[in-house]
């Protein structure tokens, strides 16, 4: 079972898309885009989690941050990709919906910073995950250890 506040943390994006999607603050519409890649992030975060917690594999501080933000940004890479796929041989409108290249191309680079700061902001979540667990962990042994 995962840690409550992972799973705390991977309930986040859904509850915040349902409540910020289409919210305007000062002329700015807020988008699902953050909360999407807030997602994504917390899948990566969770693996990076489940292979920390219960395999032999563990992680450091700043490779588990390195870990869930590259992982984030690939995973954006490959929808990026899917959707310009899904344009071009099925004819859908996810990228190519009649806006100029340029729109299209900003819209697209957008993405990728929304997927990176979402994948920082996870790994750096992370790491305060790790510091806490370490923390505990040094905690039990003192207590075991009758010190």
């Amino acid at each position: 079972m995962l840690p409550w506040e992972v799973i705390a943390l991977a309930s986040l994006p859904a509850v915040a898309r349902a409540f910020i999607a289409g919210q305007t603050v000062g002329g700015v519409t807020f988008s699902g885009r953050v909360t999407t890649y807030l997602a994504v992030a917390t899948v990566a975060l969770i693996v990076a989690v489940e292979m920390d917690v219960f395999t032999p594999v563990r992680m450091s501080h700043s490779f588990a941050v390195f870990f869930v933000t590259v992982a984030t940004m690939a995973a954006a890479g490959v929808w990026a990709v899917a959707r310009y796929a899904a344009d071009t041989l099925l004819g859908t409108g996810y990228l190519l919906d009649g806006r100029s290249e340029h729109v299209v191309e900003t819209a697209l680079m957008w993405d990728f910073v929304a997927a990176t700061i979402a994948g920082v902001l996870a790994g750096l979540l992370f790491e305060y995950y790790f510091r806490r667990r370490a923390r505990g962990r040094r905690r039990v042994d003192v207590e075991v250890s009758g010190a």
